[in-house]
């Protein structure tokens, strides 16, 4: 198995951060009147917590980014993409 360096660059990314209004703003950006996903949680059922939510999830967003892992969960998810057929 080779081994991979760590290289460094001049230009490496700056700390990210992740404020309370912008994952409110993506929140508040999610259909209504969508059928529910993989875990049933139907949109309608979130969307009197969504402003209430977005604080927990704005101090796990950002305590994964500063200790640069990922719950093990968010490695578990299973996305699949849902082509729909245009009109």
């Amino acid at each position: 198995m080779p081994t991979i360096e760590k290289r460094f660059t001049e230009h490496e990314m700056p700390p990210l951060f992740i404020t309370k209004n912008m994952v409110t703003k993506v929140l508040c950006s999610l259909m209504v009147d969508k059928s529910p996903g993989l875990d049933d949680m139907h949109p309608q059922n979130t969307d009197g917590v969504r402003r209430r939510n977005a604080d927990g999830q704005t101090i796990i967003f950002n305590r994964s980014l500063a200790s640069k892992k990922i719950p093990g969960a968010w490695k578990k998810a299973r996305v699949v993409a849902n082509y729909k057929k245009k009109n």
